[in-house]
């Protein structure tokens, strides 16, 4: 990508030159530049949210692949991923006491 806050310069020089031979070519030029219009579609409303779509989904296949293989999550004394007997999903879990902690 270019600076966006003007246009690539040779897309100028290339609509010029072709719009003198658009006649004889039988060609219909427009100026367009491509990183500016990438830039616009990204960052538009629409584009932003098929974005954020994207990485939500990501997070949710990244999730699913955390669970276990009968695809429910690691529970307490059942090992995850990581080797240790906890699970990592925030759950409530007792000390010795019997006083609830939160998993941190």
């Amino acid at each position: 990508m270019t600076q966006l806050n003007t246009p690539y310069p040779a897309t100028a020089y290339l609509t010029g030159f072709l719009r003198q031979h658009e006649v004889r070519l039988g060609l219909e030029v427009a100026q367009a530049d491509a990183a500016i219009e990438l830039f616009l579609r990204l960052f538009s409303k629409a584009g932003l949210q098929r974005i954020l779509g994207e990485l939500r989904s990501r997070v949710t296949v990244e999730r699913d692949d955390d669970s276990d293989a009968d695809g429910a999550p690691a529970t307490d004394g059942e090992a995850d991923d990581d080797g240790d007997a906890e699970a990592d999903d925030g759950a409530q879990d007792a000390d010795a006491d019997g006083n609830e902690n939160a998993d941190d």
